[in-house]
C-alpha cells in the first residue's frame, strides 16, 4: 500500500539522510476521530504561513491533500486557490497539506518549487512525518479534501477529481446558491492511473524481482520483450533499482526504459543528479508534433526529449491512440520515477 507511515525516515531526512517514499494504506478505513483542524498540529513546517488556529476558528475551512508529483493534484490545488480570491471575504479559508510521495519531496525545496511554478500563495502544511495525513485518512487517489464547517465539523470528504462535488459543499457551507460567482467551472480530466518504478511498488515485469542498490543489466532479444505487458516499465541497458525507482547507470540509446500503454495523455516523475536531457520515443520513432506533451522539446534533427533540471512530473503526451515510448537518459544519475497516465 501508497502510504507508509515515514516519521522516522523523515526526521533522519531533515538531519541529511534520505526519506523513504510513502507507500500505499487504507488509511480512510482506520482513520482515528481527530478533528480536522486539529491534524495540523503535526505538520513538519509551513510554506506562506502558518496558518494559526484563531484565523480558522468560525469560518468554514478546506483541506486540501497534495503531491508535488502528482499532475492532478497541481491542478486541482490551483483550482482551490481560484475559490480561496473568490469566496476568502465570503469567509472560507483554503489549506493545503503536502503529501511527500518519494524522498526527494520531503525536501521543502520541492513542494516551494511547485508552488512557485503555480504562483500558489495559500498557506501549506507539510507532513513529512505523515502525521497530518494519517489523523485526516487521506487516501491512495491524491488529492484528498475535507470540508470543515464553522464549528470545526467534518461535514466532507473526497478523493481524487471531485472539484464539482467540493465546490458544490463550499457553496453550501457560506450560504451562497450553487452555480453562483464560481470563478472558473470544475475542470475535468488529469492524469489518473499511476505506475511506479521503484522496487516494492512497480506493478511488474523486471524490476519486480530486481535487487535494490546496485547496478544490474536488462537485456532483451527480441523487441515484443521490449514492450510486453501494457502499464509496465521494461528497463533495457544498465540501470540500479532502488525503492524510490530506477536510475540510469549510464548513459546513451542503448539504455532505456520501455512503456507500453492504451492511449491518453503521459507525463513522467523524473529527477536528476546535474541538468540532463531524457531522450523520448515513440514506437519507432520521435514523438509526432500533434501528440507532444508541454515539456516535449525538439533538436536540430526533429529529435524529441525533455530537459530534466529539478525532480518533477514532465508532460511527454498530450493525448491520442496506445503507443510504445522509449525513454533514453543522455547521462547517468537520472532517476525514473513514475508514470502518470490520464484521459486528457
Amino acid at each position: 500500500m501508497r502510504f507508509v507511515a515515514i516519521a522516522a525516515l523523515c526526521a533522519a531526512a531533515v538531519a541529511g539522510a534520505a526519506c523513504a517514499p510513502r507507500g500505499a494504506r487504507d488509511a480512510r478505513a482506520a482513520a482515528p476521530p481527530t478533528p480536522p483542524l486539529a491534524a495540523l498540529a503535526g505538520a513538519s513546517g509551513w510554506l506562506n504561513g502558518p496558518a494559526p488556529p484563531e484565523s480558522l476558528a468560525g469560518r468554514p475551512v478546506l483541506l486540501v491533500a497534495w503531491s508535488d508529483a502528482d499532475p492532478r493534484s497541481l491542478r486541482l490545488l490551483r483550482e482551490a486557490a481560484d475559490w480561496q480570491r473568490a469566496y476568502g471575504r465570503a469567509g472560507l479559508r483554503v489549506i493545503g497539506v503536502h503529501v511527500p510521495e518519494f524522498a526527494f519531496a520531503a525536501d521543502t525545496a520541492a513542494p516551494a518549487r511547485a508552488l512557485r511554478r503555480l504562483g500558489i500563495t495559500l498557506p501549506v502544511a507539510l507532513d513529512a512525518g505523515s502525521r497530518v495525513a494519517s489523523q485526516l485518512g487521506v487516501g491512495d487517489d491524491l488529492p484528498d479534501w475535507v470540508l470543515v464547517d464553522a464549528h470545526g465539523r467534518r461535514t466532507l470528504t473526497a478523493e481524487g477529481d471531485a472539484a464539482a462535488r467540493v465546490h458544490a459543499a463550499l457553496l453550501s457551507s457560506l450560504g451562497l446558491a450553487p452555480g453562483g460567482a464560481a470563478p472558473v467551472a470544475p475542470a475535468a480530466g488529469g492524469s489518473a492511473r499511476r505506475v511506479y518504478c521503484g522496487t516494492g511498488r512497480v506493478p511488474g515485469g523486471p524490476l519486480a524481482d530486481a535487487v535494490p542498490g546496485r547496478p544490474l543489466v536488462f537485456t532483451s532479444q527480441f523487441r515484443y520483450e521490449e514492450e510486453g505487458r501494457a502499464y509496465t516499465p521494461y528497463p533495457i541497458g544498465r540501470w540500479t533499482p532502488t525503492a524510490d525507482g530506477v536510475v540510469s547507470a549510464r548513459g546513451g540509446a542503448a539504455d532505456f526504459v520501455a512503456m507500453r500503454y492504451d492511449g491518453g495523455r503521459v507525463d513522467a516523475v523524473l529527477g536528476a543528479t546535474a541538468p540532463a536531457r531524457v531522450w523520448v520515443m515513440c514506437d519507432a520513432g520521435w514523438v509526432p508534433a500533434a501528440e507532444r506533451g508541454d515539456d516535449l522539446r525538439v533538436d536540430s534533427r526533429g529529435a524529441t526529449y525533455v530537459s530534466v533540471d529539478e525532480p518533477r512530473p514532465y508532460a511527454l503526451m498530450r493525448g491520442g491512440g496506445g503507443h510504445v515510448l522509449r525513454l533514453s537518459p543522455d547521462q547517468p544519475g537520472i532517476t525514473y520515477y513514475a508514470f502518470l497516465f490520464g484521459d486528457e
